[in-house]
């Protein structure tokens, strides 16, 4: 991986995200318009089961159908949870500033898990080695952000078909964002 000494840093809100000073820079917009499509997908998934539970409902004209499908239910409730806080990240990624902050330690996980997909689904692959480190939710969005931005266009620059090895590790109040490609 390339050597975390050689290397560009940021700091955001008392949290610096460290990068290799090889990393190309990212450019504004290019995270949340890489990230959009997926995101609908997941929305659209989750719009689907709701839809079908509500079908179910009408059909039978009583509520067995909310009972029976609960478990459907509650997993959309939480696919809403997360998909509603990366829709106010991407509102934000983008500039807007609409919506309110809302802290997750989960951001991190979130915003890359999204953007894992994303690339996937472009025949890229982000490979991470070791766990995420859980950020402290009053970091808001924007540390999460700023290394899934970093990925992105570390990925980008990778090229097609490639594979990027990386990982993020917490030292002190910094964090450590190491790639490289495989």
């Amino acid at each position: 991986m390339a050597d975390a000494m050689d290397s560009k840093s940021i700091s955001r809100e008392g949290v610096g995200v460290q990068v290799p000073a090889s990393a190309p820079a990212p450019r504004p917009g290019e995270l949340a318009r890489a990230l959009l499509p997926t995101l609908l997908h997941r929305l659209n998934n989750v719009t689907q089961v709701l839809s079908g539970v509500n079908s179910l409902v009408r059909l039978t004209n009583t509520s067995d159908a909310l009972l029976q499908r609960a478990g459907d239910l509650e997993h959309a409730s939480g696919a809403l949870a997360r998909l509603g806080w990366l829709v106010g990240a991407l509102a934000r990624g983008m500039g807007t500033g609409i919506g309110s902050l809302r802290h997750e330690e989960h951001a991190l996980e979130w915003i890359v898990e999204l953007l894992v997909e994303s690339l996937r689904r472009e025949g890229r692959e982000l490979v991470r080695e070791g766990p995420l480190p859980r950020l402290d939710p009053r970091t808001g969005f924007e540390t999460s952000w700023e290394i899934a931005s970093w990925l992105h266009a570390a990925a980008n620059d990778a090229g097609p078909d490639a594979q990027l090895r990386w990982s993020v590790r917490a030292q002190g109040q910094r964090l450590v964002l190491q790639f490289e490609p495989g």
